[in-house]
């Protein structure tokens, strides 16, 4: 993660057919309220605003997770094998 400014990205490894890449992070503090800007070319939501009209925003406040002891936070993907290249918003 990479948290020079103005690009605060991670770097993100390729995956059967996707190429590596890049994902916007943001170094967030609890209460602290975040515009996410809609892509529809990508169908994402996007801490930076698109080239063009954005079509839709949604502000999120960031709230503290709930203390569970022992506790590991995943995130997961519905494709396997090679269609995690073709993986899109949705399947995380």
């Amino acid at each position: 993660i990479h948290f020079d400014q103005p690009y605060c990205y991670q770097s993100t490894p390729a995956v059967g057919g996707k190429p590596a890449g890049f994902r916007s992070v943001l170094r967030g503090v609890v209460g602290q309220r975040v515009r996410l800007h809609w892509w529809s070319d990508l169908q994402f939501f996007r801490l930076e605003p698109p080239n063009r009209v954005c079509e839709h925003v949604l502000d999120v406040e960031i709230k503290p997770l709930p203390q569970v002891p022992m506790a590991s936070i995943w995130q997961w993907c519905d494709l396997t094998g090679d269609e995690v290249a073709l993986a899109v918003e949705q399947n995380w």
